[in-house]
């Protein structure tokens, strides 16, 4: 099979049909290779060709030119990229061995390309991949290697090997845009990187077209303009890209920072709402959605406005509702070709506690026509953790209802599932059949998934962490800027975050590794996650999403499910594994202590400093009941918390956050009145556990006659307690 990489629409009648008798030469007589065609190609004097084709196949590497001149243009051109990887010296040296000079008014036959296998697979990869250097997948990771052991090289590896792009992916980026485009991509599959080539593409191509590129995590516009720039001089190296015409910004916006919406509105003259000012009219609506909404109600009667974009990218799509995609829709121009969105998304990334994406006819309507592109292999994450994470994301591990009739919090059936890269290996796909998913084209990464590590204390967590970054550093031809800290107890980042740089650098300062390595934290006050080579990323689990790392460490893991965004997590990690207790066994692990009370185990003390607890004469916050105290301690963990939001969020604001988890009665008054008792209340209620015992349990051992104990038993006439013995 003859993979056909680019596109021949810019190339003359005459071209593409020798280009297409090649393809049929060569695959009806079984040839397997790589075709590339229509690549822009920019002279030194500043014009532009179009690439007519190169050909590669195990006899040698076949130029298609037309005139002189492209066979001299071509021919250097592919030279440059051959010499970029030093390996691929003795083609570079013996140029006219290796590769043919096809001209298109030459007859060509199957002759043409027959002889002896002159290219190894290992080199023919190698040849792929430095012709698609220029179209910047990844760029070449030219670390030193102090030995082929260590993490480092496989880390090496693993980025050459996925420089290259896979026909999918390819041809994504160079095709023509001709009607709206929606982007299935798995983690890993390089859909951001591929929407920001096509963008710099389309831009190389019509200069004066308005584009814009929309994300949801704020934390990426500095590395998004980044890498637009330099997939631009990928295509034009003598040239910047003209950001008169190109907008790549966050949906929202706000001072000091442009956004989508808030471009929109400065654009139209219409009113514009910051988030405190949205979340207090929304009326527990999503405050995005409802700006959205009401900014596409005032477009809709501007009836001299005809649009401000003529395309559209947006990138996690998932993460954005209806009325966002309606809002795009009405800010693009209406033109032959043009006015279209390009939209990619993954629903198993979703940050919306809604899980479904709005299908094409919710955001285009019926008569509209979007193509499909499928991006199903996972290039980054190993199988191990894509496969773990998109069973957390389906819902496999979800707490079902015995009325439900699936235990999948996003039904899918085997198209989707096709679609997502996996086949099903297990009974028939039918409503309670067992099914066994599989991967399809992953192959095993190299890389070892290791078992959590379980501390008791955080400093013992910093410690452990930092010891092993530091041991990476030194030993594995590792660099600062291929980890990433995620901290999934965002509500305490900062806090966090200095206490383990602290470790870090206490660890750093006695060894030989440079002292500028730092830990950089990536917050709400400092979002750029732009990387460096002195810096490890120390941010949260949002505003990792979108960006991408070699080694990522999790780390207060404890903290998932007390975080006040738990209303998001689709499972619990803590599963209610014991729902019909006997009376008699008093098993309260953690699925039944939450059953009985609402709240984990280690919420417990929270609860009692809210409610009290009469039998122990705790007092409590007299007039909050744990009708209140429950949904608190479930959105903000605990009490601490809860009085940190109530001291730094208007009380209008927080009112209206708090009347969304159920909560109609305002007892923001009741708790500052009552925070000394409060904290006292969680005092009394929480146990001392770090009192010093000198014995050893073995020490404490109590060994029972129980003969004995059982005459006791008797002669005293507790009869029912000998059933227990």
């Amino acid at each position: 099979m003859i993979s056909k990489f680019g596109e021949t629409e810019r190339l003359s009648k005459k071209t593409q049909s020798v280009i297409e008798n090649i393809i049929m030469i060569l695959e009806s007589s079984g040839y397997c290779g790589d075709i590339y065609c229509g690549y822009p190609i920019i002279n030194e004097n500043g014009r532009k060709d179009f690439l007519k084709a190169i050909i590669l196949l195990k006899s040698g590497i076949y130029l298609l030119y037309e005139n002189d001149i492209e066979e001299k243009v071509f021919s250097n051109s592919l030279i440059y990229y051959l010499a970029q990887d030093s390996s691929l010296v003795d083609i570079t040296l013996n140029f006219k061995e290796y590769v043919k000079l096809l001209n298109t008014s030459t007859e060509l036959s199957l002759e043409t390309f027959e002889g002896n296998d002159i290219l190894s697979d290992e080199t023919l990869l190698k040849v792929n991949r430095a012709i698609q250097q220029s179209f910047n997948l990844t760029k070449t990771d030219d670390r030193e290697i102090s030995s082929e052991a260590t993490l480092g090289s496989l880390i090496k590896k693993r980025n050459n090997y996925i420089g290259k792009y896979d026909e999918t992916q390819f041809n994504m980026v160079h095709s023509t845009i001709d009607s709206h485009q929606r982007i299935r991509g798995l983690a890993g599959s390089g859909k951001t990187i591929l929407m920001l080539k096509k963008m710099a593409y389309l831009h190389f191509q019509e200069p004066d077209l308005k584009i814009a590129f929309v994300f949801y995590t704020t934390s990426l516009r500095s590395s998004m303009i980044k890498m637009f720039t330099d997939f631009y001089k990928d295509y034009d190296r003598y040239n910047e890209p003209n950001f008169e015409n190109i907008k790549i910004f966050h949906s929202w916006g706000g001072k000091g920072s442009r956004g989508f919406y808030s471009d929109i509105c400065e654009q139209t003259d219409s009113e514009y709402l910051n988030y405190g000012e949205a979340i207090g009219k929304a009326d527990g609506e999503d405050p995005f959605e409802f700006v959205c909404k009401n900014l596409h109600e005032e477009l809709k009667k501007q009836l001299d406005y005809k649009g401000t974009y003529d395309f559209i990218f947006i990138d996690e799509a998932q993460d954005f509702g209806i009325n966002f995609f309606h809002l795009a829709l009405k800010t693009l121009k209406r033109n032959v070709n043009t006015g279209f969105l390009i939209y990619a998304y993954d629903e198993l990334q979703s940050l919306r506690a809604q899980v479904s994406i709005p299908s094409k006819v919710d955001i285009f309507g019926e008569s509209t026509s979007c193509k499909d592109i499928n991006l199903d292999t996972s290039y980054r994450a190993p199988k191990e953790i894509l496969t773990t994470a998109h069973a957390i994301g389906l819902g496999v591990y979800r707490d079902v209802d015995d009325s439900s009739e699936t235990p999948l919090v996003n039904f899918v059936d085997e198209t989707t599932l096709l679609d997502m890269g996996y086949k099903n290996i297990g009974q028939d796909f039918k409503a309670g059949n067992r099914i066994v998913l599989e991967r399809i084209n992953e192959s095993n990464t190299g890389i070892e998934i290791d078992a959590p590590i379980h501390v008791s204390k955080r400093v013992d967590q910093n410690k452990i962490v930092a010891e092993e970054i530091i041991r990476l550093l030194r030993e594995e031809d590792v660099k600062a800027s291929d980890i990433m800290l995620i901290d999934m107890d965002g509500n305490n980042l900062t806090r966090n975050y200095n206490q383990f740089s602290k470790s870090f650098d206490s660890l750093l300062f006695n060894t030989e590794l440079d002292k500028n390595i730092h830990i950089k934290l990536v917050s709400g006050k400092t979002p750029s996650m732009t990387k460096s080579e002195t810096a490890i990323i120390y941010t949260t689990v949002f505003r990792a999403k979108g960006n991408e790392a070699n080694l990522v460490y999790l780390i207060n893991c404890n903290k998932i499910q007390t975080s006040n965004r738990n209303s998001t997590y689709r499972n619990d990690f803590r599963t209610d594994e014991i729902k019909n207790v006997p009376l008699n066994v008093f098993q309260y692990d953690v699925g039944y202590v939450k059953q009985l009370t609402g709240v984990y185990p280690e919420q417990i003390v929270d609860l009692k400093a809210i409610v009290g607890d009469t039998s122990d004469n705790i007092p409590g916050v007299k007039g909050v009941s744990d009708k209140t105290a429950i949904p608190l301690l479930q959105k903000y963990g605990n009490v601490e918390n809860i009085y940190e939001e109530i001291e730094t969020v208007d009380g209008k604001m927080l009112a209206a956050s708090w009347k969304e988890i159920g909560i109609k009665r305002n007892p923001i008054d009741l708790f500052k009145k009552q925070k000394d008792i409060c904290y006292l209340s969680k005092k009394l209620a929480t146990i001392k556990r770090d009192i010093e015992i000198e014995e050893d349990l073995e020490d404490l051992a109590v060994n029972i006659d129980y003969l004995k104990l059982s005459s006791i038993i008797d002669e005293y006439e507790f009869k029912s307690l000998n059933e227990f013995l």
